[in-house]
């Protein structure tokens, strides 16, 4: 469900396609979450966007004008969840997005779409417990470090 609630999260949907940004944000219209969605056409407008606001997650088409969806994880350097969307299924392409940092790929198919606000619930989740883990995995490596010297 989409809301004007500025403590719902915030997605931004890069995606130059218009036939598809609007099946995408449609899917999360039936959604039991509250979601905030702004769409970009491409990375320029999603800089513009990045600018004003941070996302709680960023849904990036692979393939855009001016340049590779893939082009946002290194602008956002770790601040939220990349997830990557192809209108291919590609399974060497799905691991290159994953080893350059992306949480996940997802094929834009209609079930994909359909899929989406479940996809984002579950990328959220899965950031979240990364986070949680982290500074967990800092402090016993300190610990450690003390402990050996």
């Amino acid at each position: 469900m989409l809301t004007d609630n500025p403590s719902a999260p915030f997605i931004l949907i890069v995606e130059d396609d218009e036939d598809h940004a609007i099946l995408i944000r449609r899917a999360f219209d039936s959604s039991a979450v509250k979601y905030r969605l702004a769409t970009a056409r491409d990375l320029h407008d999603a800089r513009q966007i990045l600018a004003q606001h941070a996302p709680d997650l960023v849904l990036a088409d692979y393939c855009l004008p001016d340049g590779r969806g893939c082009d946002l994880l290194k602008m956002l350097d770790g601040v939220c969840p990349v997830v990557i969307m192809t209108s291919q299924g590609d399974e060497q392409l799905a691991a290159k997005v994953k080893e350059a940092g992306a949480l996940d790929y997802v094929v834009k198919s209609w079930e994909g779409i359909a899929a989406m606000p479940r996809i984002v619930n579950q990328a959220m989740r899965q950031w979240a417990g990364i986070q949680e883990r982290e500074p967990v995995e800092n402090i016993s490596d300190k610990q450690r470090a003390d402990s050996a010297g």
